[in-house]
């Protein structure tokens, strides 16, 4: 455990291993595990170097679609993101799986590769809050850790002065 701290504060914190230039681009697109993306499946924000309107739209497996609608802050390549979506699916006993829709805000990076940057790794971490499943002992409110791991690209014009 004390390792993948170590790991994670580098990767998250340490701005002198990756470059803190990106490219000007408008939309950034990718396929990524978790809740920014409703599942697995695809993030997209539109809006000027990685902040702007988040939309994500993906599957949690057993014909459910998820879905995310929010919007995301960068500074550099670290990012805020706040949203409403699917963000689980449960079951109870046999009974239909149904999906968990809540809010959710996470914290992380889209690390650009290359020297272009317009390949990156996306990863954040954060909490959903205000899901409410029903049981048959009543509803619960469900509060819990949340993530997103992903790699995409930055649509923009390669001529583009990376500043």
């Amino acid at each position: 455990m004390k390792i993948t701290t170590i790991v994670l504060f580098f990767l998250l914190f340490n701005t002198s291993v990756f470059c803190q230039n990106i490219p000007n681009s408008y939309v950034n697109v990718g396929i990524s595990l978790g809740q920014s993306s409703g599942g697995l499946g695809l993030k997209t924000v539109i809006g000027y170097r990685n902040s702007g309107l988040l939309f994500g739209i993906g599957s949690w497996g057993a014909g459910i679609t998820g879905y995310k609608i929010g919007g995301q802050i960068s500074i550099h390549h670290f990012y805020a993101e706040i949203g409403y979506g699917v963000v689980s699916i449960t079951q109870e006993n046999n009974y239909a799986i149904y999906p968990i829709s809540a809010g959710s805000m996470l914290i992380g990076g889209m690390f650009g590769l290359g020297k272009t940057k317009h390949v990156f790794i996306d990863i954040g971490v954060g909490y959903s809050f205000g899901a409410k499943i029903q049981t048959m002992f009543g509803e619960i409110k469900a509060e819990v850790l949340c993530y997103n791991i992903g790699i995409g690209y930055r649509i923009g014009n390669k001529k583009n002065k990376i500043n």
